[in-house]
């Protein structure tokens, strides 16, 4: 039996980002995939002959949410095409969106464009004391390519690129000033807690290393699937409850969209296997994730 985890993020006007369904696999690559949320802000469902096993979900309001699916299908590409259909991906783009409002994350790019005119680079500290840039959008132009973050706190940027403009990051930025608010799931274990955060639009898994400081363990330019989907399994363990694999018309949805789906398996072979996944049990949290605030530093390294 083969799982791949869904998390549908259902979001609030004020967190200025969209709703989206991520699918976490369990391949080394191309393990991570983004989708836009349904219409219907629910899990999608299947095709009654796809294979495809899912558990329950209990979806209320604005949340982060996950779901198994579950099926005997070898290849996660065909797994995602069951479920999805044909739907194309999140442009990268609308992934990786500043988590403040439109307006003053366009101020702040403006205000970088003309710092750029008369200098190589400047303090982050000083960008934010004299402009309404926010670390966060700091953070975003950098993930986008157009300025690039040094410093012996830089922890939250990616690699460094010398052929751009330079925001020194002077001083620890605040956890809170760039994660989704109050979205983080914190796993206190006996040796390190971990979390679990949305951060430019994406999931990553925080270590933390001091009494007041995090680190991230996930990649921010790779496949952290296999990571994601061991550290998600691992919450549903502590947090979640017995849940039944059941095909999408047991789920009492009143109505699924119809979608079409993708026809790569041998229906009689999936068939033959059903009886082993249909009603077996999995760990899951059903409801909203047990999500709250993060406090705390980015580690510099």
């Amino acid at each position: 039996m083969h799982c791949l985890i869904a998390v549908l993020l259902l979001t609030k006007p004020s967190w200025h980002t969209s709703d989206r369904l991520i699918l976490i696999g369990y391949t080394s690559r191309n393990n991570y995939f983004v989708y836009p949320a349904p219409s219907d802000q629910q899990f999608p469902g299947t095709a009654e002959n796809s294979g495809i096993f899912m558990t329950e979900s209990k979806i209320n309001g604005a949340g982060t949410y996950m779901r198994y699916y579950c099926s005997y299908l070898t290849h996660l590409g065909d797994m995602v095409a069951g479920i999805v259909g044909e739907q194309f991906p999140m442009p990268y783009s609308d992934i990786t969106q500043s988590k403040n409002n439109p307006i003053t994350h366009e101020r702040c790019r403006e205000y970088l464009d003309s710092l750029i005119q008369i200098s190589q680079s400047t303090r982050m500290s000083d960008i934010i004391k004299n402009s309404a840039c926010k670390a966060s959008d700091i953070a975003s132009l950098a993930f986008a390519g157009k300025i690039s973050i040094g410093g012996v706190n830089r922890g939250f940027a990616p690699p460094e690129n010398t052929s751009l403009f330079e925001v020194i990051a002077d001083k620890q930025v605040k956890l809170s000033d760039l994660v989704l608010a109050d979205q983080s799931v914190i796993l206190n274990g006996s040796h390190r807690s971990t979390a679990l955060v949305w951060y430019q639009g994406y999931l990553h898994k925080l270590n933390k290393c001091g009494f007041n400081t995090w680190s991230f363990e996930t990649e921010f330019n790779g496949d952290n699937g296999v990571e994601l989907f061991t550290y998600l399994r691992q919450l549903n363990e502590k947090f979640g409850e017995p849940s039944k694999l059941l095909m999408d018309k047991e789920l009492n949805r009143s109505q699924r969209p119809t979608i079409p789906k993708d026809n790569a398996y041998q229906a009689a072979e999936i068939r033959y296997n059903d009886v082993h996944i249909h009603y077996q049990k999995v760990n899951v949290i059903k409801g909203r994730l047990p999500v709250g605030p993060i406090t705390g530093f980015v580690d510099g390294r």
